[in-house]
């Protein structure tokens, strides 16, 4: 008989004197634990110490609560990662963004799109990777907004993540924050696997001669994502939300 959609118990216990201890059960529904893996204050705290802290530091910080709470890391990240969308204020107005120079933007345009370092490495190793990076994963910059859905931090920034000077914006839509990868955990959001046709819904050049390169690149690569100059998208974006 098929168990779908039903509800049962796992780790029942069955003591000497035959009665069954439930002390260690957890309900499955839909073939799902019915069960949050930390309390939503510990959850908190833990995403306080971990949003400054370095890929290295977060690390460690897993690994003891891995040990304490005797749960897989991937089930722990993955309660952290749906507590850490929710406290992302406004999220329908929120717009993520990756600055990258011209040389991993034709990389990315010829993937079609972002990858994790590691992935870069398993998909693509003729893809030359530079030799340091704080995180395996693509790492972006947000808007922020208050309580009031005031913008109080813009997104791009004179020296946001990723490459500085010439280069490109790729500007990331709403849809970067369903994916099952996308972790704001830390300082900055990451996704480790981000389709380009579903989640890029805009590039932005430093000037008229970097979006005509720009989009070149996209067209031998037969993507159509809109190409504006970044002051003029910038001015448009945040006059807006102000």
């Amino acid at each position: 008989m098929s168990i779908e959609n039903k509800n049962f118990l796992v780790g029942v216990k069955k003591n000497e004197d035959g009665t069954l201890d439930y002390s260690k059960s957890a309900k499955i529904i839909d073939n799902k634990l019915n069960e949050s893996v930390l309390p939503k204050e510990e959850a908190n705290n833990l995403l306080f110490r971990l949003h400054s802290a370095s890929e290295f530091e977060r690390s460690n910080i897993l690994s003891q609560i891995v040990k304490e709470r005797s749960q897989p890391k991937e089930k722990i990240l993955e309660n952290l990662r749906e507590i850490s969308k929710e406290k992302i204020l406004f999220s329908e107005k929120v717009t993520h963004y990756h600055r990258t120079s011209f040389e991993n933007f034709k990389s990315i345009v010829e993937m079609g799109k972002l990858l994790s370092r590691s992935n870069i490495k398993k998909n693509r190793p003729d893809i030359k990777i530079p030799s340091w990076s704080a995180s395996d994963d693509v790492m972006m910059t947000r808007d922020i907004y208050d309580k009031d859905g005031k913008l109080i931090k813009q997104g791009i920034t004179a020296h946001g993540v990723g490459a500085s000077g010439s280069g490109v914006i790729l500007v990331m839509g709403k849809n970067i924050m369903s994916l099952d990868n996308y972790d704001a955990i830390g300082e900055y959001p990451t996704v480790s696997d981000a389709s380009l046709v579903d989640n890029c819904e805009a590039i932005l050049a430093k000037n008229e001669t970097d979006l005509i390169s720009t989009k070149k690149i996209l067209e031998a690569n037969n993507l159509s994502i809109p190409v504006y100059i970044e002051s003029e998208w910038l001015n448009s974006k945040y006059s807006i939300d102000k």
